[in-house]
């Protein structure tokens, strides 16, 4: 290839009016003392010299708060997040995590009950645990770690199951330790998907090996 082509557009007669929101506190300044932010006065005095700038130029000009290529939409923001990263140890959801956020499902005043739920996976990896390391067998794999939201936001149950094990197997262990009554439905942030099909499995829904639910009343 000889090069890589680029596309340029003569945008010079559009004038960017990016939203500022002044800060309303006080600067403070070397020695202690405090007086009104010098950035205040500076942001406001720019603005005023550019409209009246602009207010002398050719009518040609145009105005516009759209950033160029558009606002991205919450879905392709999502999109370049990876989706899970490992930090000391621990396999954090980036993406449904920041799904909730921007959702506002993760708003409530009150601690959230983080519980692990005793599943026979669970069990068996106690046992393990507490065999001795000579005799410990290997551990097993095609284990899947599910974080399911209450619909309060207040509950937060953490579910080991089989690869095949199948959403009706993951409702009977949400009945059992789910705190809130009615009836309810099982969802992801990302991607956007409601699972009620009780016998499909985890590895067909794509919730493996880890994943990030939310219930939701129905």
């Amino acid at each position: 290839p000889s090069g890589v082509p680029f596309l340029v557009s003569d945008l010079r007669d559009i004038i960017f009016d990016m939203p500022r929101r002044h800060f309303p506190g006080a600067g403070q300044q070397l020695g202690g003392e405090i007086g009104p932010s010098s950035l205040v006065s500076k942001v406001a005095k720019n603005e005023a010299t550019t409209y009246d700038q602009t207010s002398t130029e050719a009518s040609s000009e145009r105005h516009t708060n759209v950033p160029p290529g558009g606002f991205v939409r919450e879905e392709q923001f999502l999109s370049r997040l990876p989706k899970s990263v490992v930090r000391n140890g621990r396999v954090i959801d980036i993406r449904g995590d920041i799904a909730n956020l921007l959702q506002g499902s993760e708003e409530t005043s009150e601690p959230t009950s983080v519980s692990l739920i005793p599943t026979p996976v669970v069990k068996e990896m106690k046992r393990r645990i507490e065999d001795e390391e000579r005799s410990r067998p290997v551990t097993p794999r095609h284990i899947a770690t599910l974080r399911v939201k209450t619909e309060d936001g207040k509950q937060t149950l953490i579910i080991k199951l089989a690869f095949s094990a199948t959403i009706g197997d993951l409702r009977g262990y949400i009945d059992q330790h789910r705190c809130a009554s009615g009836k309810y439905v099982i969802r992801s942030s990302f991607p956007s998907r409601v699972y009620a099909d009780t016998s499909a499995t985890l590895r067909q829904c794509g919730l493996t090996p880890n994943a990030v639910l939310f219930l939701s009343a129905k």
